[in-house]
Parts: C-alpha cells; structure tokens; sequence
C-alpha cells in the first residue's frame, strides 16, 4: 500500500462519522473528498463542521431529499471538480445553517460564497433551497438554468449572473437577492420568478427579458444605488408593487422597457426613465410618484396613471402620449425643470380645460419651471396599441415546443381543420408572421424563428371560428 493510497483512506475516514440512533441519522463531514463521493437521503442530514473541499477531477453527488447543514462560517467548495446535486418536485436539496438561532450570513466564505464554484461550472440547480447564507452563489457565467429553487434569508442570494436563466424561482428575505444581472451576446431570461421582502431585489442589469414575474415588497426593486442601475432590459406581464422604489433606470444607455405591467402601491417612485426607455400599456397606480421622467427619448404610452401622489414628474424630455392620467392626488403631471414641455393626446378624465390645469404643476404656478401643453385632449383613449388581448385566457387546441426555441418552434394539433391561419405577434400587438393552413391535419408546422429577437411572443390559431392563443419565448 502506497504512502499516497494511506493518506487517502485516512482521509476519507476522517472526513465523514455516521452517528446513528433510532429516531435519525447524521452524517458529520469536513475536509477533503479525494474520491467519487454521494451524499445519500439515508445518511441525511449532513453536518458541515469544517469547510469541505472537493478536489479536481473528482464528483460530489448529493441525491434529491438530503439536507446540508453548515456550521457557522463554513462552506463548501467544488475545486475544479464537479457537484451533481438535482433535486425533485417532492424531494428539494437544501442547505442551510446548524445554528440553532441562524442569523443571515451566518455560514459561507466571506469573499466567495456558501457553494464555492473555484474552476468548476456550475450545475443545473433545480429544486434548491437555500437560506442563511453570507452568499448563496457568488458567481455564475454561461452555464445552465437555475430552476424551481428558493433562497431566502441570505445576506445576498446571487452575487453575480451571467447568461445563466433563471426560471420559476424565488428570492425572499434576503439583504439582497440579485447583485448583476447580464446578457452579454445573449440576453439573459427570468421567467415566472418572484422576488419579495428583501432589502434590494436586483441591484444592476442589462441586457435581460423578465416574463411573467412578481416583484413586490421590496425596499428597492431595480436600480437605484448609487453607480447601479438598469439598462436595456424587457419587462414582460411583471407586477413591481409594493416596493419602496420600482424600476430605477438611470444608466447612461438606457432602452429598458416595460409592456403590460402592473407598477402599483410603491411608496417611493414606481419607475425613474431617462435614455430610451419606454413604458407601454401599462398600470400604474397608488405610488408615491408614479414616472419619474429624467430625459432622453423616453416615452410613455397607453398607460394608466391614476391614483398616485404624483402621476408624472418631469426633469427632462419625454414623450407622452394616449395615456389616462386621472385622480392623482397631488398633480397628475408635476414640473421640476424650465423647458416647456409637451403632454398633448392624453386623457384626463374630464374634458374642462381648467380642471385640467389645475391638475399640472408648471410655470403658472412657479416660474422657474416651463409651460405644459396639454391641448388637445385626447377623449377616444386612442387607438389601443395592443392587437390582440395578451392576457386573455383560450384553452389552447395546439401545443408547442420546444419552448424556448432558438431556432425552430413546433406546432402541433389534433384538431386542424382544412382551413384556417396561424399568426404570431410580439408582445405589443404587432403582426409578425402569419401563415395561411390547409389540409394540416396529421402533420407538424415547423416555423423558423431564427431571427426573431429575444422576447416573449404569442401564437394565435383561427381556425372554424375558435381562437387559441399560446405564448412562447424566444431565447
């Protein structure tokens, strides 16, 4: 037997002691993992009481159902190695802290983080409960989904994201749940997710599509601090309510945009835009301030704005157009700089002309601010900027796949008919793509959506007078 092989038992030997009883199992482990190791749901939970560092080359699994537990201050670190840990729908894997009282940030390395990737990707987190942390994941780059997992009570719960989506997870109770968030070449999805009750939900990002989530009770939602903010990000059917501050885009490249959202009861700003932003068809309603507008080719179109302390505040130049800007408690538009400024075609809930003004604090009432026109007034609500119903419900006859598609998208029914047509939108109503369908009964349609941007779009089907509509993302 070699030196080498000797000191490899050992090791083993002192890194895990079982202690059995009747009513449970433990498993203590610390120190090197030298070998292929599983961490099995029999020797379940496991006790970290000294770093555990598994070596290069070399795979940790930890089966679905186990529970790890630090002690304080100590992590796990995968060294050039590989951690298989996937857990269930039923069966979460969680980790966690020992401490009988734990106290956010109570276990991991204070620089990088509770799990330890040095070298090593990261795995496919799917079903992953994680509290207590100092920080949950400090860093990730181009590597799979981060899926059906919660962190909560985490100091930070994500340090860093990079092209890695997330999907259907939730942030809860942590100082801040996401530090960056990007893109790069691709842009970065976060579908279905709720973020709720930490101090910062997403401190930076750019270049990312968030479908379909909730971000509510948050002392900042997006942005905000000081040398952070957002940019050239997608909002999709989101609800940011609740929050202190919503969405603070305040970077010098702006192009952040929001579509069918819901940005209500937020006590500070609902949302701040400066370069290129948008807000679109969207409610915004019982905020401290509903739009912050700082300047730059921002525009705010065929939102409601009703009930906030002040609808509009505006530093800069916007335009702004076919909204409902109506009972505003304070001002329905509120002036904070000398330019005259523009805010005609937008409906006020009245069409006398002295109660308009007397909604909209300008230069009439300083003069160191401008002038607003606000004539004409728009009492159509314009022409609506959405083609079809986004949200409305239709038991879809089709399915689809895969979804998200890159490159093709799959549609397939039992109950074509031997007419009908195939339209895709985008998430605003417009009429991308349509195809005429005949004699499509048995076989699949194939449509190349290549060169579709990175987005959330809907498929609608006519066909015999029934509509089915179904949404998909394009990665």
């Amino acid at each position: 037997m070699t030196r080498n092989t000797t000191k490899k038992i050992l090791a083993t030997v002192i890194l895990i002691t079982v202690i059995s009883s009747a009513v449970n199992a433990q498993t203590n482990v610390s120190g090197g993992i030298y070998t292929n190791t599983t961490w099995t749901l029999a020797g379940s939970p496991y006790i970290v009481t000294g770093n555990v560092v598994v070596f290069p080359g070399n795979t940790l699994t930890i089966d679905p159902g186990v529970t790890v537990r630090f002690d304080d201050q100590q992590y796990l670190e995968i060294r050039q190695a590989t951690l298989v840990a996937t857990g269930t729908i039923t069966d979460s894997i969680t980790f966690t802290s020992n401490n009988p009282a734990p106290t956010p940030g109570i276990w991991g390395h204070p620089n990088y983080g509770a799990i330890y990737f040095n070298g090593s990707n990261l795995p496919l987190i799917n079903y992953w409960n994680i509290s207590y942390a100092v920080t949950a994941i400090d860093y990730t780059q181009y590597n799979p989904y981060i899926k059906n997992s919660t962190f909560s009570y985490n100091q930070r719960a994500i340090n860093l994201v990079t092209q890695t989506p997330l999907d259907s997870c939730v942030f809860k109770y942590n100082g801040t749940a996401i530090g960056s968030l990007t893109g790069n070449t691709a842009n970065e999805l976060v579908n279905f997710c709720t973020i709720s009750n930490n101090n910062s939900a997403v401190e930076f990002m750019s270049k990312s599509i968030w479908n379909n989530c909730t971000i509510d009770s948050n002392y900042r939602a997006f942005g905000g601090v000081t040398g952070q903010y957002a940019n050239n990000s997608k909002f999709y059917n989101c609800s940011i309510s609740y929050n202190h501050d919503g969405l603070i885009s305040a970077g010098p490249i702006g192009g952040t945009s929001l579509h069918h959202c819901v940005l209500n009861f937020n006590t500070g700003f609902a949302a701040y835009i400066q370069t290129n932003d948008s807000i679109v068809d969207c409610e915004i309603k019982y905020n401290g301030t509903g739009v912050g507008v700082q300047s730059g080719n921002s525009v705010i179109t065929h939102c409601t704005i009703e009930n906030d302390t002040v609808g509009l505040l505006i530093f800069g130049a916007a335009s702004i157009y076919c909204n409902t800007i109506c009972n505003n408690i304070s001002y329905g538009l509120q002036m904070n700089s000398s330019p005259n400024f523009s805010v005609t075609n937008n409906y006020w809930c009245t069409t006398d002309s002295l109660q308009i003004a007397a909604a909209i604090y300008d230069g009439y009432d300083n003069i160191s601010y401008g002038l607003v026109t606000f004539m004409p007034i728009d009492t159509s609500g314009c022409s609506p900027v959405t083609g079809i119903p986004v949200n409305d419900e239709h038991v879809s006859s089709f399915s689809i796949f895969p979804n998200p598609a890159t490159s093709e998208l799959v549609v397939r029914s039992s109950e074509f008919g031997d007419k009908g047509e195939l339209t895709i939108f985008n998430v605003v109503g417009n009429k991308i793509f349509s195809q005429q369908l005949r004699a499509n009964r048995q076989r699949p349609i194939v449509i190349d959506v290549s060169t579709l941007a990175s987005g959330i779009y809907i498929i609608q089907i006519v066909m015999d007078n029934k509509i089915s509509r179904q949404k998909f993302i394009r990665q």
